[in-house]
């Protein structure tokens, strides 16, 4: 029993510790507002973490200010932690107006959202290449529309 602790322990740190910098990005698979399931893959270079209703509002007004493939030229996914949000608000409120957006939107609906790093009032934008994190930065969703502004 002794062995099997600290082994738990260790398996249970890889399966729900932090993402860090020169980890992979984990492989999710996640449903967009439609309903259609997709994932992070290995061509993706920026994934873009909301997990405040405030701010993933505010990025998407910062996107909309953009062409409408911004997202596709940078190979960035928006992901939105939604599982704090009762169901019955998101299907009857919150899924709606994101089918109007002109970009997907994964939905993380479960505690997966724990797995990524987060600061109160920032949007975590993981860099990659080919599935590794290059780099965590903490943005305002004003600093989104400027990075996404770069080619």
């Amino acid at each position: 029993m002794k062995k099997v602790l600290p082994a738990l322990l260790l398996l249970a740190a890889g399966l729900f510790g932090e993402i860090r910098v020169g980890d992979s990005f984990p492989k999710v698979a996640l449903p967009d507002q439609f309903g259609k399931v997709r994932k992070v893959t290995s061509k993706d270079k920026m994934v873009l973490i909301a997990f405040e209703k405030k701010l993933f509002l505010a990025m998407n007004r910062e996107l909309k200010q953009e062409k409408e493939d911004v997202l596709k030229a940078h190979s960035a996914k928006v992901i939105a932690d939604i599982s704090g949000m009762p169901a019955f608000i998101a299907k009857m409120f919150a899924l709606p107006k994101m089918r109007t957006y002109p970009f997907g939107v994964l939905l993380i609906r479960d505690g997966l959202g724990k797995r990524f790093d987060r600061r109160k009032g920032k949007i975590t934008l993981y860099t990659l290449q080919h599935r590794k994190v290059r780099s965590i930065r903490f943005l305002t969703p004003e600093e989104v529309g400027t990075i996404l502004q770069k080619p």
